[in-house]
């Protein structure tokens, strides 16, 4: 059996959600394509994460860093509006 486990909470205090995020230029020497991960945490329990092979070629690590965080700032803004919908209060920074 399969499951995350969210930490209780005692208070209704500002709840912090917290991202990573890596990328990997010319991390396949086959293809030459790189790979974006990211992992998001509610408290310190995990809620969103990825590991991806890009389908574009990257021709720098500046580049890479680029398209992975692109698809991460998606995510973070995806998962802000969820919290908000669901009367979430975070705390930024």
């Amino acid at each position: 059996m399969f499951g995350t486990l969210f930490p209780m909470r005692k208070s209704r205090d500002v709840v912090g959600m917290t991202g990573y995020s890596d990328s990997d230029w010319y991390g396949d020497k086959d293809d030459k394509k790189n790979t974006t991960g990211y992992i998001f945490f509610y408290e310190r329990a995990p809620i969103s994460w990825s590991s991806t092979k890009k389908p574009v070629l990257a021709f720098s690590s500046c580049e890479a860093e680029y398209v992975g965080t692109s698809k991460v700032a998606c995510q973070a803004a995806w998962l802000g509006s969820l919290m908000k919908e669901l009367n979430f209060d975070l705390s930024v920074g």
